[in-house]
């Protein structure tokens, strides 16, 4: 009915309700692919909706933001995906602080698949305006250099042999996630920039290189945002000279020209 006829003004009152339903639904029903099926088709064209009222928008935004902190990683995730089109086709009647702290919550999830998807969700946002805020790429920063416990390893007769195995405690752990996330917001904010390079920029991309030799998953992150930027950028090389000190390009091209040698 929604992909033939459209959505009358009174059905979209029942958005809200629906959409809860639809996310939480493949979960009840983890055997059946076509019930996930047709769910995952009936969110695609509800999230392509402009909405009438702003009273029904902020009721369907309350529910998506909701199901990002339901407790099944998968419900979390299919949230995210829904946001990333409905909140463009709805612009300006999005609610931004409150899809702000949304993200920021899902770059801190415990599960990596949906901080990945809150990374690429924020830069959306960055991208159209709703979050490329100083005060926020700051905030990245901080939890960019949250402290963490490295597991320190040497060579012995051609055996590496580690130094310090004690398992990372759960606060340690919370740790490397915050650090984590952080990247993970920093990368939102440098590949949200594609064909320039903000006075903020080298900088940044220095912090993260910094972060090179950080177990995974931070280790990924890093080498995934500097090799992007390089890819933008790299045939710009009077930006890139005019943007950059010596010592700051240096540093990033040789980080990524090295592990992509050596990949």
């Amino acid at each position: 009915y929604m992909s033939n006829e459209g959505v009358t003004q009174a059905f979209q009152s029942y958005f809200a309700r629906v959409i809860k339903i639809l996310m939480i639904c493949p979960e009840l029903t983890t055997d059946d692919d076509e019930m996930a099926s047709l769910c995952r088709n009936a969110l695609g064209y509800v999230s392509q909706f402009v909405m009438c009222s702003e009273t029904i928008i902020a009721d369907v935004f309350d529910a998506v933001i909701g199901c990002c902190a339901d407790a099944s990683w998968h419900v979390r995730q299919r949230a995210l995906h829904f946001l990333q089109i409905f909140m463009f086709r709805n612009l300006f009647l999005a609610p931004v602080e409150q899809l702000i702290t949304c993200v920021e919550t899902c770059l801190m999830d415990t599960q990596l698949e949906v901080r990945r998807l809150a990374s690429i969700t924020l830069g959306g946002m960055v991208r159209c305006g709703l979050a490329n805020n100083d005060a926020l790429r700051e905030k990245f920063v901080s939890w960019s250099n949250t402290k963490i416990r490295r597991i320190k390893k040497r060579k012995r007769h051609g055996a590496a042999v580690e130094e310090d195995s004690a398992p990372h405690t759960p606060e340690e752990k919370a740790a490397i996630t915050r650090r984590h996330a952080g990247t993970l917001g920093l990368q939102a904010f440098i590949t949200a920039h594609p064909y320039d390079i903000p006075p903020w920029m080298p900088g940044a991309l220095v912090g993260i290189a910094d972060k090179i030799k950080d177990p995974e998953p931070i280790k990924e992150t890093v080498k995934k945002t500097l090799g992007e930027f390089w890819r933008t950028h790299q045939d710009d090389k009077q930006a890139l000279h005019v943007a950059f000190d010596e010592d700051q390009l240096l540093t990033v091209r040789d980080l990524v020209i090295g592990y992509n040698y050596y990949a």
